[in-house]
């Protein structure tokens, strides 16, 4: 975004940047969960307001090619325009995808404790502004994170290098 402005003419001395950060006291690995109803499940999740932009399409592909094995369940905590892709998918996989609609802000938490997995699909877009704030929740509640390379993703989540990153990201 702070390039955009930059390039619409704006100084860039105007522009001032305030990164994403995270409410570390609420999103944190201890607390109340809902795991216990995925007992012995791999459970991918994620979470959002399932717009265009979030890739949900892409995301219910993945799914497909995974359900072959009957360790994965998909979780997602949102609802939006693409909630008709993943209601295909809940009819094509009964007992193996929930979708828990829209939730309080402060429920959320306990969905991501129960992710094992957390996802963070978005499509190559020209000119796309998204914020992370998702995948920094994601890593300050010490889940492992898939992310598409795009933006700030690609410096947030690197393969084989940011594991430790949960610890940094709640301590700010």
């Amino acid at each position: 975004l702070r390039e955009s402005l930059i390039a619409s003419g704006i100084s860039s001395s105007k522009v001032l940047e305030i990164p994403n950060g995270v409410d570390a006291e609420i999103f944190t690995p201890e607390g109340p969960s809902v795991r216990g109803a995925f007992e012995g499940k791999m459970v991918i999740g994620f979470v959002g307001s399932l717009k265009p932009w979030h890739a949900i399409d892409f995301l219910a592909e993945g799914f497909d090619k995974l359900v072959s094995d009957p360790r994965f369940h998909l979780l997602v905590v949102g609802d939006g325009p693409m909630m008709k892709v993943l209601r295909r998918l809940e009819e094509k996989w009964p007992g193996r995808v929930t979708l828990t609609g829209n939730i309080p802000h402060h429920d959320v938490p306990k969905y991501i404790r129960a992710m094992d997995i957390a996802v963070a699909p978005y499509p190559q877009l020209d000119q796309f502004y998204f914020s992370p704030l998702k995948v920094l929740e994601y890593m300050a509640m010490g889940k492992a994170v898939i992310a598409t390379r795009i933006g700030q993703l690609s410096d947030l989540v690197r393969h084989g290098e940011t594991e430790g990153n949960a610890k940094r990201i709640a301590q700010g």
